[in-house]
């Protein structure tokens, strides 16, 4: 007869059928199983579940000459058209994949062959001891043995749950969590592109790794598409490389436009080609320069879209002058860019002229 009984193994008494664990594999063997098959082969529950002794074929020589080979044939039912593919795997030793479909194998063995010579056969490779002859439902054999693809949900989460209570040291281990480790630090398996950059984007250490990344991508991004400020008069290391030849006159105003100079209207950054676009949208541009001198405009501006937002409905307001006002209200937060001494002052200097010049602006008056 096939027995499991292991050198000095005890008999513990705890299910119904107590010599029966010394034959066929408890609960929390099978459910170590799965785990196992899930953090070693990087499958999820359900493909786990469904394997079968018929989807795991042996392709090497049999003879000793080469390594144990294994193809094994996989199921994930919501890949619809694609549920099924094929993997091959080898025995490299005790934590390859290989040895341990094979292990697995071997200790559910026993089980099936007690199964099939009770009138119930089955090829699933997850067979396990349960603390009752199942009378009724689906899974309902004469002997005490669970088909782990049969059981209930419930039935597998508390067998995975009582596995998980006998090693404390290991109650991270759900095969959800197992699963996503393997994905995200492993190797991509089973999976859409999009499948698994959801799964990479939502592994915590992921997320810390690229947190530096995207800060430096947004940074980048951020200077691409905001004028220069300059505390004071421009540098030649205040401008771009090609511009640098315009210096005196950006520091004279000959190059001002409503709030800020501009050190090429001729080629605008995006289309290359003379600047059509209203000068609110400078602050958006790297061609452009904002000074100290500007703030006064900067300060008239900012009130402006103020008043503006209070009588403009939130849809409206979002859509024609949220982006502008932020661009804006960025430059005038205290010892950003300038002091709070230098914000003040720009405030108390602003002049009707300057609040005629927004007034322009902001009616289209230049636009082209």
């Amino acid at each position: 007869m096939y027995r499991r009984l292991y050198p000095n193994a005890k008999t513990y008494n705890r299910t119904v059928f107590p010599l029966w664990e010394n034959l066929y594999p408890t609960p929390a063997e099978v459910a170590a199983a799965v785990l196992g098959l899930i953090i070693t082969c990087g499958w999820n529950l359900g493909t786990a579940l469904a394997l079968g002794v018929s989807d795991v074929n042996r392709v090497d020589a049999r003879d000793g000459s080469e390594p144990l080979h294994l193809r094994v044939r996989l199921t994930k039912p919501r890949r619809g058209v694609v549920s099924e593919w094929s993997e091959t795997y080898t025995d490299t030793g005790p934590r390859s994949k290989a040895r341990l479909i094979q292990m697995i194998l071997e200790l559910t063995d026993g089980a099936r062959r007690t199964l099939q010579e009770v009138g119930y056969p089955t090829d699933a490779v997850l067979v396990s001891l349960s603390g009752q002859v199942n009378a009724i439902g689906r899974n309902a054999r004469p002997v005490p043995l669970t088909v782990l693809v049969d059981a209930s949900t419930h039935t597998i989460a508390r067998y995975l749950r009582a596995w998980r209570g006998e090693h404390p040291e290991l109650d991270f281990a759900t095969p959800i969590r197992l699963r996503s480790y393997f994905a995200t630090q492993v190797h991509p398996q089973g999976h859409s592109l999009n499948t698994n950059i959801d799964y990479n984007l939502n592994d915590p250490t992921v997320k810390k790794a690229v947190q530096p990344v995207i800060a430096t991508v947004l940074q980048d991004h951020f200077h691409a598409v905001q004028a220069r400020v300059v505390n004071g008069s421009a540098t030649v290391d205040d401008l771009p490389l090609d511009s640098r030849g315009v210096l005196e006159e950006v520091n004279s105003g000959a190059r001002d436009t409503v709030a800020s100079a501009c050190v090429d209207h001729e080629h605008a950054p995006d289309t290359h080609e003379p600047c059509r676009a209203s000068f609110l949208t400078c602050f958006a541009c790297t061609n452009a320069v904002v000074l100290k001198r500007h703030l006064p405009r900067v300060v008239a501006l900012h009130d402006h879209l103020e008043g503006l937002r209070a009588v403009t409905p939130a849809h409206l307001w979002d859509s024609r002058f949220a982006a502008h006002h932020a661009r804006i209200a960025s430059l005038l937060v205290p010892n950003r860019h300038f002091s709070n001494s230098d914000l003040l002052a720009a405030r108390a200097d602003v002049t009707d002229t300057d609040r005629d010049q927004v007034n322009r602006l902001m009616n289209r008056t230049w636009d082209t």
